[in-house]
């Protein structure tokens, strides 16, 4: 078969290590690949240079130049250049005549029907729905539903990376079932070198599970004692806990803060949990939250743009990953802490019951539940031996997933069927 002429849309620049890894599959496939998009972390260098496709800074020139900060003003600057930039990005695709437009993002449902419509004329449209249901606060999530849905409706064919956001589509915005195809998302990050790295606690990913004596018990490290939940665990280890990525409401930190309390005191006393990441919300009843349940001194707090080192460096320390969501399709932390092998005790909503096992690469737990949460964190800090066995699984997750040009062959598939 001929190879594609792809238009890659991802306006706001929200997803640029998928969106630059799929972009890159596509084009070692042999497929002419183009991504139109803003200045964001593509700008920064840190998803890296363009390989086999190109990328242009189309959206938000102006408004990236200009505004520093989020705002009312920015907002409104962006919703005026968001409408230029559509009908620039229009009048540049009628030019190229691609084969097919793959959006990642509509920034703008109700702006952004409009567009489709132009868009359509000119080469199938094919959406991959990242999130099956808007995210913004009510009022607003509201407007976008409408828009949202128009969109869906009216493009050729959906991609999912979950079943769960396929039967969301179908049983609570009626899509119909024949234009939803499901495509895993894939690692963001290579998996680890076999290599393991250390930890402070002198374990490690990959080291062998403790020696039994001849009665079959575990031996214990010396100077260990025994946690409230009766498993080993070292005096002097240091265990952290990591939230990882933009702090928003529906990520679950005030959940994770209280099931860090509910932590056995042995336990709590040696772990620090580690959040990452640039906060997209008010903080104070999270820090006000932590200082009334006593664990305030056990939280390290690294705000801000996390970059590629930043990112490794946090999820190599890590010794579980916190993933406290009340509600998510797929998480592209969660695959980074498979690509890092490092386990996962995640709240079982969205696709992460596709995704992982509970007992074999972490736990899943009921959603907003901080005892049930605090009781399998305890688990896998304390155990070393079941902590181990988490790894290992993660590991032999991370190389059966399928690679991104296998992603992108699937991806291609969809395009085809859409013309």
């Amino acid at each position: 078969m001929r190879p594609l002429r792809v238009a890659v849309l991802d306006p706001g620049g929200f997803t640029p290590p998928y969106t630059h890894r799929l972009c890159s599959a596509l084009g070692r496939l042999g497929h002419d690949v183009r991504l139109f998009t803003a200045p964001s972390d593509f700008a920064t260098g840190s998803v890296g240079a363009p390989r086999a496709y190109s990328r242009e800074e189309f959206f938000y020139r102006w408004v990236t130049r200009t505004f520093e900060r989020e705002g009312l003003g920015r907002l409104s600057a962006k919703g005026v250049e968001h409408v230029r930039d559509s009908v620039r990005l229009v009048a540049a695709l009628e030019r190229w005549r691609p084969d097919v437009v793959h959006v990642q993002w509509f920034p703008l449902p109700p702006i952004d029907v409009l567009v489709l419509e132009r868009l359509a004329a000119v080469a199938p449209v094919v959406h991959t729905v990242h999130d099956s249901e808007p995210r913004s606060r009510a009022r607003l999530a509201r407007v976008r539903r409408l828009g949202t849905d128009r969109l869906r409706r009216r493009s050729a064919r959906l991609i999912a990376h979950t079943e769960y956001t396929r039967t969301n589509l179908r049983a609570r915005r009626g899509i119909d079932d024949d234009a939803i195809a499901v495509v895993p998302h894939g690692l963001l990050h290579r998996p680890r070198d076999p290599e393991p790295s250390r930890r402070s606690d002198g374990s490690s990913r990959g080291d062998p599970e403790p020696s039994r004596g001849e009665s079959g018990s575990l031996r214990r490290d010396s100077g260990s004692s025994r946690g409230g939940d009766g498993a080993d665990h070292p005096a002097d280890a240091e265990s952290r806990v990591l939230l990882f990525g933009s702090i928003k409401p529906y990520k679950g930190l005030d959940t994770l803060v209280r099931a860090v309390s509910h932590l056995p005191r042995a336990v709590r006393a040696t772990t620090t949990l580690h959040v990452a990441g640039r906060a997209r919300m008010d903080l104070a009843p999270i820090t006000e939250l932590a200082g009334e349940l006593g664990v305030a001194d056990r939280i390290e707090w690294d705000l801000g743009h996390v970059d590629d080192a930043g990112l490794r460096d946090a999820f190599d320390r890590a010794t579980v990953v916190a993933l406290p969501y009340r509600r998510i399709d797929q998480s592209g932390v969660l695959l980074t802490a498979i690509a890092r092998g490092v386990p996962v005790v995640a709240a079982d909503v969205g696709g992460f019951s596709e995704t992982i096992d509970d007992g074999t690469h972490g736990h899943l737990v009921p959603p907003a539940d901080p005892r049930a949460f605090g009781s399998a964190l305890g688990r896998v800090l304390a155990d070393r031996v079941h902590r181990s066995r988490l790894e290992a699984g993660m590991a032999t997750r991370a190389r059966e997933w399928p690679s991104w040009e296998a992603i992108a062959a699937q991806t291609v598939s969809v395009y085809r069927d859409a013309a």
